[in-house]
């Protein structure tokens, strides 16, 4: 399937050419030093060390990661205005304190919490940028899964933290918010997950719209998972041999596989108390189901949960609450638009600012 080419959206009017100039030669050795790095990681994890690259994002913990940040027309409850020209505008007010706070219908959201108002409100560059994840995983010979096409990335000019993003002001105009709206919407609609990639302190550089296959912080979180669960199932497995041992005689296969897995237990038990490779922050936001509707079970909203929330077991959807990260990608999948976004209901593990849940993995509690 041929997705249509994001191309380069003229999103910014053009800032002063001195501007441009600094602004590229910044960027551009911010970008050759995060390539150099990249690139020296997975030519170790190819040829020197196997699963190193996996290792070094571990040890990136609160350095580096991607806060998992839902579009617009995820938020909305009604599918028809899930487009530009219908789209429920939002309303601004401000706390006592001063914190701008948007409301959606009933949905009340801080501007960093969904990935149209940080891009609109940040230093973004005028273009769209190559996907570096897709584009060295395509030179290794392995193509996407959703096929999705190299030009995804928006930059800034600068780094950026994402306090400053929360209080600055819309900086588009509205034609270049619709060119900038309309993008998201076809990754939205390829399955990209957003995410704001982070630094230290919550500092971004790049808003990414994301594959689980290429991505550079959520292809090391899945591939722990799978690693974490297969260790598991060894133990698993030798638990059943010492227990069937004690009560018959083991089969000459049995006995084998029994005395192979008690010499690796020790190395299991260590792969299955690790946890997921953490850089991967949750939204703001949870997937339900509303009461009224009715799933059909046709299992369209599995096919976009790359988190494991939703799986179908014996023809019928389960839904795993713990598990959801919020990117909201089951919100248009749902043939009857029974899902929808809502605010998490516990506040006291979001971030101080705001911005998503802590790095907290319940898959394995």
């Amino acid at each position: 399937m041929n997705h249509p080419t994001i191309t380069q959206n003229d999103i910014h009017s053009s800032p002063p050419t001195r501007r441009i100039i600094s602004s590229l030669i910044k960027t551009s050795i911010w970008g050759f030093f995060e390539t150099l790095i990249l690139n020296i990681v997975h030519f170790i994890d190819r040829h020197i060390w196997s699963n190193f690259h996996t290792r070094f994002m571990r040890l990136m913990h609160n350095k580096f990661g991607g806060i998992v940040t839902p579009f617009d027309i995820s938020l909305e409850s009604n599918p028809l205005k899930r487009n530009w020209e219908e789209r429920t505008p939002y309303t601004s007010h401000y706390t006592k304190s001063g914190l701008e706070i948007l409301e959606k219908g009933q949905l009340t959201i801080l501007p960093t919490q969904e990935v149209f108002n940080v891009l609109i409100r940040s230093d973004m560059n005028a273009s769209v940028a190559t996907c570096y994840c897709r584009d060295h995983m395509k030179k290794h010979g392995h193509n996407c899964e959703l096929d999705a096409p190299l030009r995804t990335c928006l930059t800034l000019r600068l780094p950026q933290s994402v306090s400053s993003i929360r209080t600055s002001k819309p900086r588009l105009s509205e034609t270049q918010q619709k060119s900038l709206y309309k993008l998201l919407m076809r990754c939205e609609k390829i399955g990209l997950v957003h995410q704001i990639v982070f630094y230290e302190k919550y500092n971004t550089y790049v808003i990414c719209n994301c594959c689980p296959d290429c991505c550079e912080v959520l292809t090391p979180f899945f591939r722990s998972i799978k690693e974490i669960k297969y260790h598991q199932k060894k133990l698993d497995k030798l638990n059943q041999l010492e227990q069937k041992k004690q009560g018959t005689t083991l089969s000459s296969i049995e006995l084998e596989q029994y005395n192979t897995m008690r010499k690796a237990k020790r190395y299991h038990r260590k792969g299955a108390s690790m946890n997921p490779t953490p850089l991967v922050a949750r939204s703001a936001f949870l997937a339900v189901h509303d009461a009224a509707g009715e799933c059909i079970n046709c299992g369209k909203c599995t096919e976009r949960c790359y988190f494991g929330a939703r799986i179908m077991k014996e023809g019928k959807l389960h839904y795993n609450a713990d598990l959801c990260y919020g990117c909201g990608l089951c919100v248009g999948a749902c043939i009857n638009s029974i899902i929808q976004l809502k605010k998490r209901s516990k506040p006291k593990e979001m971030s101080p600012l705001g911005i998503g849940i802590q790095h907290d993995h319940p898959h394995f509690s």
